[in-house]
C-alpha cells in the first residue's frame, strides 16, 4: 500500500520520535519474514526515505515466538536466512540501538504497556 499524505501516520511517526516522510511510504502488513519453517510475518512494516519501522503487535496478549524480533530486523537488514544464526550471534549481546545505522526501529505494542519482548 501506498501512503504519501497520512496525517495519522504522521502524528504516529512523531509519536515515536521519527521524521515525517518526504517521499513515497510503502505500508505491508504481513511482511513475510525469516522463520523457522518458512514461517513468520512482520504485523506491520513501514519504509520511507530510507527508514524501517517494524510494528508487532502484541495487544491482544501474544506471546513471543523464538527470537521472533531478531528476525523481524534481520528480515528488513536482509541478511539470508542461511546465514541468520551468525548473525545472531554477532549482534545478540549488542545495544538495542544496534540498529540504528540501518535506521531500522521496532515498535513493540502492547495493551498496557507492561509486557516486554522476551530476552531472545
Amino acid at each position: 500500500m501506498q501512503n504519501s499524505n497520512s496525517h495519522f501516520l504522521n502524528s504516529f511517526l512523531e509519536r515515536i520520535d521519527l521524521p515525517k516522510p518526504q517521499g513515497n511510504v510503502c505500508i505491508t502488513d504481513q511482511k513475510k519474514a525469516i522463520g523457522p519453517e518458512d514461517t513468520g510475518f512482520i504485523d506491520l512494516y513501514i519504509q520511507y526515505d530510507g527508514i524501517h519501522v517494524i510494528i508487532e503487535n502484541k495487544i491482544y496478549g501474544a506471546g513471543d515466538t523464538e527470537k521472533q524480533l531478531a528476525r523481524y530486523i534481520a528480515t528488513v537488514d536482509e541478511v539470508d536466512k542461511d546465514k541468520f544464526e551468525d548473525w545472531y550471534d554477532n549482534n545478540r549481546n549488542v545495544n538495542v540501538n544496534v540498529n540504528d545505522k540501518n535506521n531500522i526501529h521496532v515498535v513493540y505494542l502492547t495493551a498496557d504497556g507492561t509486557k516486554e519482548p522476551s530476552d531472545d
